[in-house]
């Protein structure tokens, strides 16, 4: 080490590391607008889904996801680039995040892509297990409880998923969505209202 560099007590450590957690968590906060951005859209994909495939004789049930999923792209990258103008502050929390996520949308395509090798039956639980996976280690790093409950939950559904009929995933696809992105992002705008 330098003379130059300082060196923290464990005492600075720990509020360093609590002003980071804070910091990403009003980052979070801010960016609440993903979790109900993609929830929603996920969700009424589902539920509109699954309407189509049993109660219709409707060729295509499954085109409900190309197209919100598309609506829900553009709506993100616009967002995010008038965000990222304005953004201030980043930290390894952010960082942490942005990978995560990032890993999450790679992991989920890579499903979707070989879907029709796999199969939706294996591939909806997958994808059930991922929604999880973002929420809970989200809710762990930030230390928001709905997030991490959220993500419990994507794993006792998927598990479930795997023991049921393709057409019931979709409603357990949708209730994930809403217990891991939905109700998270609602707390996350009413708290975000209420600073």
């Amino acid at each position: 080490m330098t003379t130059k560099e300082k060196q923290f007590t464990p005492e600075e450590s720990l509020q360093l590391i609590q002003e980071m957690i804070l910091t990403a968590k009003s980052s979070l906060q801010g960016n609440s607008f993903y979790f109900l951005l993609w929830g929603w859209l996920a969700f009424t994909a589902a539920i509109t889904h699954f309407i189509l495939l049993t109660l219709t004789d409707y060729q295509r049930p499954w085109l409900p996801w190309p197209i919100l999923m598309t609506i829900g792209g553009i709506s993100a990258a616009i967002y995010g680039y008038r965000s990222s103008k304005t953004e201030t502050v980043k930290n390894q929390i952010n960082t942490f995040m942005g990978y995560l996520w990032g890993g999450f949308m790679i992991s989920l395509l890579i499903v979707l892509a070989f879907m029709f090798k796999i199969g939706p039956e294996v591939a909806y639980p997958v994808i059930i297990i991922f929604y999880g996976l973002g929420a809970f280690v989200s809710g762990g790093m930030l230390r928001f409880r709905p997030l991490i409950w959220g993500g419990v939950s994507c794993w006792l559904l998927a598990a479930i998923s795997f023991m049921i009929p393709f057409e019931y995933q979709l409603i357990t696809t949708a209730m994930a969505l809403l217990f891991s992105y939905i109700i998270p992002g609602h707390i996350l705008t009413a708290k975000d209202t209420h600073v």
